[in-house]
């Protein structure tokens, strides 16, 4: 049975939600049986004699236009069970099933000494073969390599190879199958190519909790790659990583969101959009699932309203949001620390926190992968030896609002250092950040992590004494470092250490800035 956690769905804007959820992998076999529910057999009918047997037989050739080659789907094993093509049923006994639909067209080519002959297959709704395009005969005794392949995107039934785009499923799943390649010749008889999925199924049940909103008509989209090529069945080339919107299906009283997806990504943060009542909201999954081929993920999604809570109305040193929420300041400092579980969102909203001058910890503490919001006016100032801001995982920042973050003493603003630790990737989208380092041999934006990614909004950054506005501080490292958006600028504490890089003694990976679509200002003191 699919396992239940909990998400949210914001009643504002600015709150994104939190989804932990757990996959069931449905793996589709190769042969059909009463259990396999996932692959479709369809046999290849030889008329065969032994060579003896054949008049006018010259060698190993055949007479030409004598013995043709022909398909049929066995009829026994469609009864059990067919591949999912078109229609899928969790409710038939528990298990999913699926069938071919009428108008199908399968490819299939025999290959021998050199020469490849091809034919396109129509079905009917039983998978019996209506008509061949063209008739294949056989022309030798040797023996030949048999494939057959199935796409119901477009165009890609009756060509060998082909860029194709997934990225809209909302009026219809993409399906690829591919038969196992065999070897056969005149004598083979039937020969059963059994046919296995080569993309990934993603099936979501949206459950309505505490949210107060209707749900009414949700777009439910999920991250993938939305374009690959289809080489004779086999999917090559990914690419265009964004979000699918996935096809309403219905099955009896249950509603469910598909998509068909390229396999070899793995989801995990920020896996779904989840768009309903005017409102959109990211969710990210409990584990990470990675995607194989013929393998079906059930999420299940309860949605829930945000978890608000006042900064004033903290009465303990800490608080810990374990669930996406929205912390709400007023004009007031306070001297608080605030922790967040991994996969959680958490909004800020005019946030003044100032961290007790001789307490070690951050202002801000993810502990796993985390996303940051910005509403309204926000300011962070880290504890003794600490940053403002930091994530073990990745930290995302985002949003219309703005964040001034302060470190002290040899610790970034955002990121990671020497008492902090290290932190994980950071990535800028949007808002107005001011990161401001403390006084020596740290960067404003960086320290010691992995790799740190600007895609828009306005940053400035400034590194203390011997360190760089963005990149690595004395001694240490970070990642490769890419600005491909927004306004940045960038400003070295001076000691001769680049504005955006590797401070004294320490290491960074590759810098790509692309100055076409970034503004990027560079400022250097000695």
């Amino acid at each position: 049975m699919p396992c239940t956690r909990r998400v949210q769905l914001p009643l504002s804007q600015e709150a994104v939600a939190l989804s932990q959820t757990i996959k069931i992998p449905n793996v589709m076999k190769r042969r059909i049986t009463l259990r396999n529910l996932y692959v479709l057999a369809t046999a290849l009918l030889l008329v065969g004699c032994t060579k003896d047997e054949l008049p006018n037989v010259q060698g190993d050739s055949l007479p030409e236009g004598k013995y043709p080659i022909t398909f049929t789907v066995a009829a026994s094993e469609q009864t059990q069970a067919a591949p999912m093509v078109r229609v899928a049923d969790p409710n038939d006994g528990g298990v999913q099933r699926s069938k071919w639909t009428a108008g199908d067209v399968i490819a299939v080519s025999v290959s021998s000494d050199g020469r490849t002959m091809q034919t396109h297959c129509t079905l009917d709704g039983e998978g019996h073969i209506t008509r061949y395009d063209p008739q294949l005969y056989w022309s030798s005794t040797g023996m030949a390599a048999v494939n057959a392949w199935y796409s119901n995107l477009s165009g890609q039934a009756t060509i060998a190879s082909g860029a194709v785009n997934l990225a809209d499923q909302r009026n219809g799943l993409a399906y690829v199958l591919k038969a196992r390649t065999m070897t056969a010749n005149y004598q083979s008889g039937n020969i059963q190519l059994d046919f296995e999925h080569q993309l990934a199924k993603v099936r979501v049940k949206l459950t309505k909790a505490s949210y107060e909103g209707t749900l009414a008509n949700p777009i439910v989209s999920i991250k993938g790659y939305t374009t690959c090529t289809i080489n004779q069945g086999n999917i090559t080339n990914p690419g265009g990583e964004g979000y699918i919107p996935m096809r309403k299906v219905s099955y009896g009283s249950e509603t469910y969101y598909e998509a068909c997806l390229v396999p070899g990504m793995t989801l995990q943060s920020e896996a779904l959009s989840l768009t309903a009542d005017g409102k959109t909201t990211k969710v990210n999954l409990a584990g990470a699932i990675a995607l194989g081929a013929g393998k079906v993920y059930t999420l299940n999604v309860a949605v829930e309203k945000p978890l608000y809570v006042k900064l004033a109305d903290i009465t303990e040193d800490t608080y810990t949001f374990t669930r996406d929420g929205i912390l709400e300041g007023d004009a007031n400092t306070y001297d608080k620390a605030i922790y967040v579980n991994d996969g959680v969102t958490l909004t800020l909203r005019n946030v003044k926190i100032e961290t007790t001058y001789a307490v070690m910890t951050n202002a801000i503490s993810c502990h796993g992968n985390a996303t940051i919001v910005l509403a309204g006016e926000n300011y962070l100032e880290g504890g003794l030896y600490c940053s403002a801001l930091r994530a073990a995982g990745k930290l995302t920042i985002r949003g219309e609002g703005k964040l001034e973050a302060v470190g002290r003493f040899n610790e970034p603003a955002i990121g990671g250092g020497y008492e902090s630790g290290r932190c994980g990737d950071i990535l800028i989208e949007s808002g107005r950040i001011i990161a401001r380092a403390a006084l020596y041999y740290t960067a404003g934006l960086g320290g010691f992590c992995g790799n740190i990614t600007i895609t828009g909004g306005h940053v400035e950054a400034e590194g203390g004494l011997y360190a760089p506005g963005i990149g690595s501080m004395a001694h240490h490292s970070c990642g490769n470092i890419t600005i491909t958006g927004g306004t940045v600028i960038a400003i070295t504490g001076g000691g001769d250490s680049p504005a955006i890089g590797a401070g004294y003694g320490g290491s960074c990976g590759t810098i790509t800035i692309d100055r076409t679509k970034a503004n990027v200002t560079e400022i250097r003191r000695r």
